[in-house]
């Protein structure tokens, strides 16, 4: 009934998404699958608050901590063939992951859930993704 053939797994860097990648992986040989394992850094105005502390600015020095942390996390899956691993850069999360799955023809889309209180629910990633993605979604409980 379920023939995935291009999957994403949206990550936050800072989760442990080890066993995840782990099945994930496995699931795209037996299925001969393409996993695309993506990161969002969100872009923000930048007024160069840093000034003089660094040649780069603030939002550069946080997207060059968060490529390293995301190479570091996906640096085993990253040596499988059928892996592409992609950060993003979007205004915000949720957009610039359902725009990667539009372009990308995504079959199913993967994140962690967090828990939030009442009004974090109102604005979370998985909500709107959920709600406006344009394939299968699954959000796996408690995050990983």
């Amino acid at each position: 009934m379920f023939d995935y053939k291009n999957i994403i797994y949206a990550i936050d860097v800072n989760d442990d998404v080890k066993d995840v990648l782990e099945h994930l992986l496995e699931y795209a040989k037996d299925k001969k699958a393409n996993l695309h394992i993506v990161t969002v850094h969100k872009t923000i105005f930048d007024y160069g608050y840093g000034a003089g502390v660094s040649e780069k600015t603030p939002n550069q020095l946080i997207k060059d901590r968060l490529a390293q942390k995301f190479t570091e996390v996906t640096a085993k899956a990253a040596r499988h063939e059928q892996v592409k691993c992609v950060l993003i850069e979007a205004d915000s999360i949720a957009d610039g992951i359902i725009e990667y799955v539009q372009k990308q023809k995504i079959d199913l889309l993967i994140l962690n859930g967090h828990h939030h209180g009442t009004f974090g629910r109102m604005g979370s990633v998985a909500s709107k993704i959920s709600n406006n993605a344009p394939c299968d979604v699954v959000i796996l409980k408690n995050g990983v």
